[in-house]
Order: C-alpha cells, then sequence, then structure tokens
C-alpha cells in the first residue's frame, strides 16, 4: 500500500456545486485518480505528496499535487485525470538559474528582486523559469522566462501580462533539456542520427526548437519541430550530384560561376527544396534555394537582398522562410524553364 496516499484516507461526499474553469479546489488524496497518482509520482521521484488540489482546464480535470523531497525541496505537479502531467515546478535559488535565463530578467526588469523561484518543466513546452518579487518601482511581480531567455512572460499587480518575445532570435540550449516527446519524434523521423545540438527560435509567436546531428555516414542532419512535435523541415547534407538533375541545371543557368560548399536536402511538409551555400562569380557569399522542379529559386546574398526566380504562374508555393540575423526583403520575377 502507497504510504504516501495513506495520508488522506477520508473520502469526501461527491461536490453538488459546478467547479467553473480556472478555479482551484482542494481535495482528499484520496480522491486523486490512480493513473495522475502514479503518474505524478514518476514525474517527480522521491517527493511525498501532502496536498492536493483540482481544477478545470478546456473543460477536463486537472490534479495539482504538492509535496517536498527528503532535502525538503517543494515539488508541484500538475497531471490529467488519465495520467499526462503537464508541468512539474521545483523551488530553487538565484544560483540554479542558467545565465541565459539572468540575463533576459536584466533586460525585461530591471531592479527586479525574486522573492521565490521556480524551474518549470513542461513536456511540450521545455523548460521555464518562474519568478515572483518587486521590480524597481515597488511593484508585485510575477515573471516566466523560457530556459533560452527568448521569451518573457510579464504579469503585474493589476493582472497585465506582457508577451515580450524576440522574433527570429536563434539561441542554443542544453540538450538534455529538450523534452523528450520532440526528441523521440525527430529520432523517429531521421533514423540512426546522433543528436549533438539544440538550439530555439519562434515563427510567428511559435516555439521552434532545431536538433542538430550527424548520421552514421558522418552527415549533418537538421531536424525543425515545434513544442507540440510537428515536424516543420528536415534538412540533411548531401553532396552536388545527389541533388536531381533538373536541379543542377538550373543552379548552372540561374548563377553561372557560382561555387558550392555545402549542400542539403530540404524535406518541407509542402515539397523538397535543395539549399546550396557558396559563393558566385563576384566572390560574395550566396545561399540559393532550389525547388525540386528545378522551377523556383531563391537568392540570398551577403547585401542581404533575396531574389526569387518563378518560372511558372501554376506554382506558387515558397521555400519555407527560415529566421536569420537580418530581416531581409524580397522580389519575385519570372524566367523560362530550359533558358
Amino acid at each position: 500500500m502507497n504510504w504516501n496516499r495513506m495520508l488522506g484516507v477520508a473520502v469526501l461526499g461527491l461536490c453538488t456545486a459546478s467547479l467553473s474553469a480556472g478555479e482551484e479546489q482542494q481535495v482528499q488524496m484520496s480522491q486523486v485518480p490512480t493513473a495522475a497518482w502514479d503518474a505524478a509520482s514518476k514525474a517527480a521521484e522521491g517527493v511525498r505528496f501532502t496536498q492536493a488540489a483540482m481544477e478545470m482546464e478546456q473543460g477536463k480535470k486537472v490534479y495539482e499535487l504538492s509535496g517536498k523531497n527528503f532535502e525538503g525541496c517543494q515539488y508541484e505537479v500538475d497531471v490529467t485525470a488519465d495520467g499526462k502531467v503537464l508541468e512539474v515546478e521545483q523551488q530553487i535559488t538565484i544560483d540554479e538559474v542558467p545565465a541565459t535565463v539572468r540575463r533576459a530578467i536584466e533586460r525585461r526588469a530591471q531592479q527586479f528582486q525574486a522573492k521565490k523561484i521556480e524551474k518549470s518543466i513542461r513536456p511540450y513546452q521545455g523548460v521555464w523559469y518562474e519568478f515572483e518579487g518587486q521590480n524597481g518601482q515597488g511593484e508585485h511581480i510575477d515573471l516566466e522566462i523560457s530556459s533560452c531567455g527568448t521569451m518573457c512572460k510579464i504579469e503585474l499587480e493589476d493582472d497585465t501580462d506582457q508577451l515580450a518575445q524576440a522574433h527570429s532570435e536563434e539561441s542554443e540550449m542544453p540538450l538534455q533539456e529538450v523534452p523528450q516527446e520532440i526528441r523521440s519524434a525527430a529520432s523517429q523521423k531521421v533514423r540512426n542520427v546522433e543528436w549533438t545540438k539544440a538550439f530555439t527560435e519562434h515563427e510567428d509567436g511559435q516555439l521552434v526548437y532545431e536538433l542538430q546531428g550527424r548520421d552514421q555516414d558522418g552527415r549533418q542532419i537538421e531536424v525543425d519541430i515545434t513544442a507540440d512535435a510537428q515536424i516543420l523541415e528536415v534538412e540533411r547534407e548531401i553532396e552536388l550530384e545527389d541533388a536531381p538533375q533538373q536541379v543542377q541545371q538550373a543552379l548552372a543557368r540561374q548563377a553561372e560561376g557560382f561555387t558550392v560548399e555545402f549542400a542539403e536536402r530540404s524535406e518541407r511538409p509542402e515539397s523538397v527544396w535543395y539549399e546550396f551555400e557558396g559563393r558566385n562569380a563576384k566572390g560574395q557569399q550566396c545561399d540559393i534555394e532550389i525547388h525540386e522542379d528545378g522551377r523556383q529559386l531563391a537568392f540570398e546574398e551577403e547585401d542581404d537582398h533575396d531574389q526569387h526566380l518563378q518560372a511558372s504562374s501554376q506554382d506558387r508555393r515558397q521555400p519555407r522562410q527560415r529566421a536569420t540575423q537580418t530581416q531581409r526583403t524580397r522580389q519575385t520575377r519570372t524566367s523560362a524553364q530550359g533558358q
């Protein structure tokens, strides 16, 4: 018998009052479903849960179990009735906060004094750090900052939320902090890859992970994947001769004198593109993307001026625009196929 659950052997009668969304209600430990209890115990091993609460989120019951481990560290686990862990919060000290997060605090909330700090592990959003304290004006303030420091949510006393987001800012993060669901989805998509680096960025307000590694042949692999494990792009290092003939012909025709230094095959949900890095005839660094049919091309040169060459007015698909350090402008023109 689980000694933790014996703390709440008294069973309450059925609650006749309905619980509105977001309204938390204290419950007995014995009222926590077995699936939720087992999942929380696994997510926070060694923690002795002593309190439980329940609230409705999107029409589903979510249980919050609170307790401490043997070292006296406070934990909270949010889990659904069927055992899906939504969040694990662990109370920590400022010394345990990554430097990227501390720098984000300095940028977003100057003179902030933290009174409570928690590390929040969210399976579908990664690792976040939550702070409660006061800003330089003495106002109570809550902060939530992603582990890479690129997204910060600020909540003031008047319940006004501010979402400060560094668009197109790519930040490296520890590989071990990438949610297991993300790594598993990437590994299922691309087999036999040893992941070595991880990055995050925000595209259209969406958190995107980029995993980098090498396959068994030593070729570079990159996978872009959303926080809910949706694959956006898979890039595989290739040789120029591995590209289809129509792609090689388009490259030779539209980029005369271009020297290829690196080539990738880019698989995207809507189509396949081939990406080439190298130098043009003038010696400028240049990136070229060519659609698998050889009829659409995109250029990026040193002056950050892009051109899209599009041979067919019937095919308007554009390459997925990747975040870069500088915002680029784009122009479109038409060229005849086989020209």
